[in-house]
């Protein structure tokens, strides 16, 4: 009787906690998905737009990580297969011109950031509208 009782004890035990790490996990994935934040850079290099989808966070981007060939996307197709993968209503703040921190690389190349044209911009934006994303584009 001892060991029927142990035995139901400790399985009332892995019950409790495996609600318990599932309550965690569901409360995690919540919060996660609420502050998908991401800041979005463009710049022009070698005839082509570059973009490049960073988490956001307190302090700037320095020039090396911007500028980074690393994670760097190619055209607007590139850009679109990376947001695509994204969850429905990430925000993303497009910075379109240089900030104090992120001007252009050390390397001195000339990339600097800057907007597409309109129509091209257009294009992301009515894009990303029917994926169910925020775009905010800095400045306006």
């Amino acid at each position: 009787m001892k060991i029927n009782l142990a035995f139901f004890s400790f399985g009332i035990s892995l019950l409790a906690t495996g609600f318990f790490v599932a309550d965690v996990v569901a409360d995690e994935t919540v919060q996660s998905n609420e502050m998908n934040i991401y800041e979005l850079y463009s710049w022009r290099y070698e005839g082509e737009w570059v973009f490049k989808v960073l988490p956001n966070k307190s302090s700037k981007y320095t020039n090396d990580e911007v500028f980074d060939a690393k994670n760097a996307l190619h055209g607007v197709n590139g850009l679109e297969a990376k947001v695509a993968k994204m969850p429905v209503g990430t925000t993303f703040v497009w910075i379109g011109v240089s900030r104090d921190a992120v001007t252009q690389p050390k390397d001195g190349d000339g990339r600097k950031l800057e907007l597409p044209p309109k129509d091209e911009q257009a294009v992301i934006i009515d894009w990303m509208r029917t994926k169910k994303m925020e775009l905010i584009i800095e400045p306006k």
